[in-house]
């Protein structure tokens, strides 16, 4: 077994094995035992949690894995799989993890590099730093033992991973994610970084993990790696004016539900709407196993479009050059002959085999006159592309359309029906249902339960239900002996639901639900 492979599973079965560990601190807002207070300030992507919750965010945490893991005991369900990952090198959950593991584990990426590779940092809080060390000093691999600036580490050379003891802590990291630690003890660190504090503030306190990440700092540290292309760094920076400052998001456990409550701070104002695409998100066909909505589509586009196209530079040209070649080629403006009739849009997938396997994309329009010459530019494309056969497109409800069909992939139907039009991809019956649903949605027992539990005053605009993805699966995996082995664990998951928000003030509010069997 190599290096990494007993502390990363501690590292990913950290935030269960509380249940086995017995119990601690929830707290997640700081502390002596703070991960985030070894991390770099500059750091942009940080992820913690809490290894011993207690009271009923642990009650809650456990009830939850009985139904994940299939096991009335997780705990020692837990402890065994690492127990089982260990064997190799003589560790044990028990004799070699649980006397010195803390409350907290964070997790940092410190730095990227050419785009490819990232320096990071793995932070997990010992209560014990002798018994850390022991555990340490069991790695096999090619370890030489290294000292920077003061302070002692292994290192494995095939392994590229660095692990020491430094102030009450395990760090596992690269090299030079474990140099940053050391460089940055007593100087500024990621704890009391402002966007870190504001998203520790915002999302729910009673958490068992929490993710943060500086928008903007990661973008400028790609765009710092795409120097040798000027006009790449230029464009991400531009995209980059329309995104949050930051992101993060708390994930909570309850017996019946995974809870994702996130926050986006700093969002601009030409980048935050108050439409939702709730209302059509209920109105997509009753079937469906995964639905999306948007509203405002057209306009929340075009207030992209404007904002990187007025950022100036060589983006801002490259954009309005685009849309000039687009007027050429078509003779539509997208702006105003395509993104203007835009109004509220939903996709949909819905069947659990290939035969019956299909979805549509559904788009209300304000001028269906403009729509039709949208219509008419892609049929004219679509008659440009060889082996595709076009045919005119009629039944109940459609005022004008065309069918594409190729002879190896399904038909694709473009259809204007009233204020829809619809882009279906499978048999009739798809769009058929696109266009007036026998039933909705908003009214299937499995969406309206799930999107109960989002609470807030947010109603859902994304769904999926793994239920009826899980049948799909298993249409194709038939008697797999993987698929069967994990089966019984895809059967926890129900549906699962998504909401936002604007809470002003350039604060985007989103939850995501998770409902559990």
């Amino acid at each position: 077994m190599k290096t990494m492979r007993p502390l990363v599973l501690t590292l990913i079965l950290a935030l269960c094995a509380a249940i086995a560990a017995g119990c601690g601190s929830s707290s997640g807002s700081g502390g002596d035992d703070d991960p985030a207070a070894l991390i770099p300030a500059g750091a942009p992507l940080y992820i913690e949690g809490v290894v011993r919750p207690d009271g009923q965010v642990r009650t809650d945490l456990e009830g939850a894995l009985k139904k994940i893991l299939r096991t009335d005991d997780p705990g020692a369900k837990i402890s065994q799989l690492i127990d089982d990952g260990g064997k190799s090198d003589d560790i044990t959950f028990k004799d070699d993890v649980e006397p010195w593991l803390g409350d907290r584990v964070g997790f940092a990426i410190t730095a990227l590099h050419n785009g490819q590779d990232a320096d990071y940092a793995a932070v997990i809080s010992s209560k014990d730093d002798a018994k850390a060390e022991k555990l340490l000093a069991k790695q096999k691999g090619d370890i030489v033992k290294r000292s920077y600036n003061g302070t002692d580490y292994r290192y494995d050379s095939k392994e590229k991973t660095a692990t020491a003891v430094i102030d009450h802590r395990v760090v596992v990291a690269t090299e030079g994610g474990l140099k940053a630690v050391v460089d940055g003890k007593g100087k500024d660190h990621l704890a009391d970084a402002n966007g870190l504090t504001a998203v520790r503030s915002k999302v729910a306190q009673d958490r068992i993990g929490l993710f943060y990440l500086d928008v903007q700092g990661f973008v400028r540290t790609i765009s710092q790696q795409a120097s040798s292309d000027p006009q790449v760094g230029a464009m991400l920076q531009s995209f980059a004016s329309a995104a949050p400052k930051t992101l993060g998001a708390a994930l909570q456990a309850q017996p019946d539900v995974l809870r994702i409550d996130a926050v986006s701070i700093g969002t601009p104002k030409s980048s935050t709407t108050s439409a939702s695409g709730a209302d059509i998100l209920a109105t997509l066909p009753g079937n469906s196993w995964l639905g999306l909505g948007v509203g405002d589509l057209g306009q929340t586009l075009d207030r992209v479009l404007q904002t990187v196209a007025g950022s100036g530079g060589i983006t801002g040209v490259g954009v309005n050059a685009l849309l000039e070649q687009f007027k050429k080629q078509t003779s539509l403006d997208l702006r105003q002959d395509v993104l203007g009739w835009m109004g509220d849009a939903g996709a949909f997938v819905g069947g659990t085999t290939s035969a019956d396997l299909g979805g549509a994309l559904v788009i209300k329009t304000t001028d269906p006159a403009k729509t039709k010459r949208t219509m008419a530019v892609l049929e004219r494309y679509a008659r440009q592309s060889s082996g595709t056969k076009i045919s005119s497109l009629q039944g109940k409800g459609i005022d004008d359309g065309f069918t594409a069909q190729d002879t190896t992939g399904p038909a694709v139907h473009v259809a204007l029906a009233g204020d829809r039009f619809v882009v279906a991809i499978g048999g009739k019956d798809v769009l058929e249902q696109a266009i007036s649903p026998g039933r909705q949605l908003g009214s299937s027992p499995a969406f309206t339960a799930a999107a109960g539990k989002l609470g807030n005053g947010l109603r859902p605009s994304f769904y999926l239900d793994f239920t009826q993805v899980a049948k799909l699966i298993e249409s194709f995996a038939g008697t797999n002996p993987d698929f069967q082995k994990a089966r019984p664990y895809l059967a926890a998951f129900g549906a699962i639901v998504a909401g936002a928000k604007s809470e002003g003030s350039g604060v985007t509010r989103s939850r995501f639900v998770v409902t559990l069997r």
